[in-house]
This record gives structure tokens, C-alpha cells and sequence, in this order.
């Protein structure tokens, strides 16, 4: 829930800045916000549980 609510924002506060209705200091929490989800994406992406895969063994160190 967490990153969908910070993705919001990010689209959320560019959107009213590329319509001319808020300021330019908007975009800072926007990108403080677009760099925390993408950080959060490659670490749930990098560690995902280990998985047993069919003909291999859980110590192969495959992921999900």
C-alpha cells in the first residue's frame, strides 16, 4: 500500500506542476518519492525468497 500511496504522489504532484497549478517545489517530494519506490522495486526484486525449482535443489540459490 505504502508505494502505491508514493507513486500516487509522484504522478499526483507532477501532474498539477505540468498543468501550471502548483510550484516547481513540488517535484522535490516527488522525486524523493520516485527514488524510494524504485529502491524499494529492485530490493523486492533482487530478494525475493528462495524457491525449489523442479530437478534442483533449494541450495542452487535460485529465486523467485
Amino acid at each position: 500500500m505504502g508505494i502505491v500511496a508514493k507513486l500516487f504522489d509522484v504522478v499526483n504532484l507532477t501532474t498539477l506542476y505540468a498543468w501550471g497549478i502548483a510550484r516547481p517545489l513540488v517535484l522535490v517530494p516527488a522525486a524523493i518519492d520516485g527514488a524510494f519506490a524504485i529502491a524499494f522495486m529492485r530490493f523486492w526484486m533482487l530478494s525475493g525468497p528462495l524457491t525449489k525449482l523442479r530437478g534442483s535443489s533449494a541450495s542452487d540459490g535460485h529465486r523467485a
